[in-house]
């Protein structure tokens, strides 16, 4: 025996295809400077959001929102550098995470289920819509044909007693003046009786009895008002059935008097449409209130431009000042690994800090060079540290306390940490 039925989600695959067509994005990249916590949260919340559509039996929405848990779960979730982590309260949550990631995608499985027999039933439905449809017209053409025989055979028949009646009435106006012929005879009868034409024969009558005249031809049928009125609304109303269910009808209609104004219209005025309308609000009476204007908009072009200027603005005061350092992130990951800053920026900003408000005194027994360098305005600034003090910090004491927080945290080797985690 063959199994006539369709694959799961192929009746339902282009009602799928389109809700993901206008409803969903692309999984998003999360930002490992934003607890991972946090992201866990968001999810639960889009987790509620699903149950509550399949409560109200929203299957469309609850489509949308399992696919988007679903890929947040399991595609965007673990790009974080914290989803690995050995943090009893972080594997808890993600554990969490992964069991509703596996009800949802079996919750979706379902939905495209029911999706698939929804559109099997309104296939179904539409079938036998149309087949109705079909056997309605039908029995309206027939009827119309049979009303129609029957008008055609009435009147033919109206018309062959008409004739008939119509020639005995003439056979008795020939009699009736053959007999005042007879009742008033004149002198020059013998003249006029060539003139007058006097009564047939007995056995002409007669033979002209067992033959009857002709029927006249024929005339065509006439149709009263109200039928031809049912008949064009039939026509137009099958015409606008047709075109509702998808289908061409055999003819194509005129286009009507307002299409062709409304094209001409549209052509002919739509650019004077714009300044109308700016004239008739313009020239309303409305007051407006200053609250509800809307202020311009700057551009970002704009704003960097200004930014710029008041930063340039500021070093020519003295009031900012750039000093190069003599290294920078990640400058001894190659030839010294264990001295590797790369992506260490939440370890160096503190320690710099640290060193800056360290009390100079015991920074002056300890290591009098990274004291503040006045001498030199290329090298140092006569505000905060000097730039060997802020190099030792970025190639010597910031890689090895990275180590240890990547290690602690379970993160990878150039993984961006988050300051609370380091502080």
């Amino acid at each position: 025996f063959s199994n006539n039925k369709p694959p799961l989600g192929e009746p339902s695959k282009a009602r799928r295809e389109s809700l993901k067509k206008h409803n969903e994005k692309a999984p998003i990249q999360l930002q490992n400077l934003c607890p991972i916590h946090k992201y866990y949260a968001a999810a639960d919340t889009v987790l509620t959001q699903f149950k509550q559509l399949l409560k109200e039996g929203d299957l469309d929405g609850a489509y949308i929102i399992g696919r988007r848990f679903a890929l947040f779960s399991t595609i965007s979730l673990p790009g974080h550098d914290y989803y690995a982590s050995p943090d009893p309260e972080l594997i808890k949550l993600r554990l969490k995470n992964q069991k509703d990631a596996q009800w949802v995608t079996t919750g979706v499985e379902r939905i495209v289920q029911v999706m698939d027999k929804q559109e099997i039933q309104k296939q179904t439905a539409e079938l036998e819509r149309i087949r109705k449809q079909k056997e309605k017209e039908e029995k309206e053409k027939m009827e119309w044909e049979q009303k129609m025989k029957q008008r055609l055979t009435a009147e033919s028949s109206s018309g062959s007693s008409m004739s008939v009646k119509r020639g005995g009435e003439e056979k008795d106006l020939i009699s009736k003046l053959a007999s005042l012929n007879n009742l008033f005879p004149r002198e020059d009868a013998d003249e006029e009786e060539e003139l007058i034409p006097s009564a047939p024969p007995q056995h002409d009558i007669e033979q002209n009895e067992e033959m009857p005249p002709l029927p006249p031809p024929m005339a065509v049928p006439r149709i009263d008002d109200e039928l031809e009125h049912s008949m064009l609304a039939t026509s137009i109303s099958a015409v606008d059935q047709l075109k509702s269910n998808g289908m061409t009808p055999m003819f194509e209609e005129p286009p009507s008097y307002s299409d062709l104004f409304l094209d001409v219209l549209r052509t002919s005025s739509v650019g004077n449409s714009t300044e109308s309308l700016h004239q008739s609000t313009t020239s309303s009476s409305i007051p407006t209130s200053p609250l509800l204007v809307q202020q311009p908009r700057i551009s970002i072009r704009t704003i960097q431009q200004t930014c710029s200027h008041q930063l340039q603005s500021c070093i020519n005061m003295k009031q900012i000042e750039f000093i190069r350092l003599g290294t920078y992130q990640g400058r001894l990951a190659s030839s010294s690994p264990k001295y590797d800053s790369t992506n260490g920026c939440a370890v160096i900003s503190p320690l710099v800090v640290a060193a800056h408000i360290y009390p100079q005194h015991v920074v002056h027994k300890a290591k009098p060079e990274l004291l503040l360098q006045h001498t030199s305005s290329t090298t140092t600034s006569k505000y905060g540290l000097g730039n060997v003090a802020i190099n030792e910090i970025i190639d010597k004491r910031a890689p090895p306390i990275l180590n240890a927080v990547r290690s602690k945290l379970g993160l990878s080797k150039h993984a961006l940490i988050i300051p609370s985690d380091v502080h």
